[in-house]
């Protein structure tokens, strides 16, 4: 399989030189679209009820948007200010984490139960899973209340807020955009030459980025299709971020004590298909991240 080209890491020219074919898309787009996303942050955190699985959900995909917008704009609203702001919702991010992160783990186990054949093959699975804990409701002592993310949420909209009155016109966006896959390309070089979890861990959350910011640019045509690939490659990735996870929950939290033999087996199981979402998302790594940098942002017109 091919591996992307590599790069020297910066674009050739100048990204003027393509703007008068890009969309029209200004810096404020950008401060829109976040606007849009606290918009819809503030109607999820509007009362203190108990936040249930779908809010939870949305809001995680919030602050990976924010985050991702921080990202596209850092050029412009300056390295101190994003990396306050990084931080801030990846804080915000892990106080939603343990109860999302238990449901995954245990829907991605019962999904290798109903391929499983065998009374012992099942049996292995069923100790695994009971190990692990069934995930019932969200709401207990490691979901926060609204309150307690209310005041993050409002930080992170004081900082946009304070960007109001940039200037930055569209080409502030495609440098954005170009930094982001520059970086997203260099893990993709490191991800293919290894099965080593953390590369590829690293690459996904890139890829998600991409994905994300995006849709600030456009929604149809070309870009559509770009958005497309990150997002297809950013589902393979998340796959094999999920069985990484469990792998090491089961090494933690159900190898002491239990049958060896049971627990081998099942983890076998995991490699295996672990290796076959690796291979595919290889391909997938070329089809998003195949262009030099300077093709890329001409692609996008």
């Amino acid at each position: 399989m091919a591996r992307p080209l590599r790069t020297n890491g910066r674009l050739r020219g100048t990204l003027s030189h393509y703007n008068s074919r890009m969309p029209k898309t200004r810096f404020s787009t950008a401060l829109r679209h976040a606007s849009d996303v606290h918009r819809d942050v503030k109607q999820l955190l509007a009362d203190d009820h108990a936040l249930g699985e779908s809010s939870i959900h949305k809001l995680r995909v919030a602050t990976k948007k924010l985050r991702a917008l921080w990202q596209l704009v850092k050029p412009h609203a300056g390295k101190d200010r994003v990396k306050k702001a990084n931080a801030n919702l990846r804080d915000t991010a892990r106080m939603m984490s343990s109860a999302r992160d238990q449901e995954v783990m245990v829907k991605t186990i019962h999904r290798f139960a109903k391929r499983s054949t065998g009374e012992e093959s099942e049996a292995a699975y069923a100790m695994v899973s009971r190990r692990i804990g069934d995930y019932g409701s969200p709401v207990g002592d490691h979901v926060p209340r609204p309150a307690s993310l209310r005041g993050r949420f409002l930080d992170d909209h004081r900082r946009w807020s304070e960007l109001e009155d940039h200037h930055a016109g569209r080409e502030a966006i495609f440098e954005g955009i170009s930094r982001l896959y520059r970086r997203g390309r260099r893990l993709a070089e490191k991800a293919v030459d290894t099965k080593d979890a953390e590369p590829w861990h690293a690459l996904r959350k890139w890829t998600k980025y991409l994905s994300l910011v995006l849709p600030v640019v456009g929604e149809k045509g070309p870009i559509a299709r770009r958005t497309r690939d990150f997002d297809r490659l950013g589902r393979k990735l998340g796959e094999m971020h999920d069985i990484d996870e469990l792998v090491d929950r089961i090494a933690v939290e159900v190898w002491a004590g239990s049958d060896e033999d049971a627990v081998r087996e099942v983890l076998a199981a995991m490699e295996e298909q672990r290796e076959s979402l690796r291979q595919r998302s290889i391909e997938r790594v070329q089809k998003a991240f195949g262009k030099k940098p300077s093709d890329f942002i001409r692609s996008l017109k």
